[in-house]
């Protein structure tokens, strides 16, 4: 059977090669009404690029728009991917919302990695099966050859809670971001931490962050309960866990002992510098990458790909007294 061309698709739109090769490479100067056109006529004719030509982009999602406030998280994965994975691999990035999901089929991409740990997008997607995706803490689907990478949340927990333990903490509070609903990391956090605790004898006491507006009810809770130490799952609170707890009257680590999730630039400049938990970020976006290029060459992968985090020893823990 005869290869579609570009020269053919050309011909049935009634346009030239030239527009048509902009519109399937996402170039400017082509109308979008027409560049749907055009893209819609390719995969009715079965048009596939020659080895070596397909547009080399690939579709980034990030979290839906009612949760579109870019935080710590988000802005050190898109910095990875943006200033140093795509440059590297000879990728262009296109940033989309969940949201807009839909356009992916518009677009002529070789992949999708997605970022929005809130939607499970993985259950998404029936038809972009043929599309690699990889998910970043989130769910894969290895059924529809959809594949994950993600954190080692229960090693990192364990870590903290042995070196709390260590210490002689044994009213040790979890801290959870709740906001947006339940996740991946949020689940695989809170049960390793009720499995140790439950294990070792500890009070468990947990407390849970759902807007602003009741960040100092959250810490006031676990206060209540007595704890001596907080671990705090999350890379978002470090700046105000601080100020709230010097507005209770509560000294780092004299006092209380704290590990937060690192929030680069910002844990090891706190006074005391902050005691974390740290995704190992440039390895997450490599092994994402190396996932997706895996199915765009046609090969299998061997399956998802968990990344342990690092413990990053400070000074907002103490020994208890």
């Amino acid at each position: 059977m005869k290869n579609i061309t570009v020269k053919d698709i050309a011909e049935k739109a009634g346009v030239s090669p030239s527009t048509v090769s902009r519109a399937l490479n996402n170039r400017s100067k082509v109308a979008p009404e027409l560049r749907r056109r055009i893209v819609e006529l390719a995969r009715k004719m079965d048009y596939r690029p020659p080895a070596g030509s397909r547009s080399r982009t690939v579709a980034v999602i990030l979290p839906a728009k009612a949760h579109c406030d870019m935080g710590i998280y988000e802005r050190t994965l898109l910095n990875r991917i943006i200033q140093h994975e795509s440059v590297e691999r000879d990728y262009r990035i296109m940033l989309l919302s969940a949201d807009d999901f839909s356009i992916i089929e518009e677009q002529t991409t070789v992949g999708v990695l997605s970022f929005d740990y809130l939607q499970r997008l993985a259950d998404r997607l029936p038809k972009l099966k043929n599309l690699p995706m990889v998910c970043v803490n989130d769910y894969g689907k290895r059924l529809d050859n959809i594949y994950s990478v993600r954190s080692n949340d229960r090693q990192g927990i364990r870590l903290a809670l042995a070196h709390l333990w260590e210490l002689g903490h044994r009213r040790i509070g979890l801290l959870q971001d709740a906001e947006g609903g339940r996740t991946l990391c949020s689940d695989i956090r809170e049960e390793s931490y009720l499995e140790w605790m439950t294990e070792m004898g500890g009070t468990v006491s947990v407390s849970y962050v759902d807007s602003l507006s009741n960040h100092a009810e959250a810490v006031g809770r676990l206060l209540q309960q007595q704890v001596t130490a907080i671990l705090a799952a999350g890379e978002a609170f470090t700046l105000w866990l601080y100020r709230l707890l010097e507005l209770y009257g509560r000294r780092i680590p004299e006092d209380i002992s704290l590990v937060t999730w690192e929030a680069p630039e910002i844990s090891e400049f706190m006074s005391p510098r902050t005691t974390t938990i740290a995704q190992d970020f440039p390895r997450i976006v490599a092994a994402a990458f190396d996932l997706l290029e895996e199915q765009i060459e046609g090969r299998q992968p061997a399956g998802d790909i968990v990344v342990d985090n690092k413990f990053l020893l400070r000074e907002s823990t103490a020994r208890i007294s």
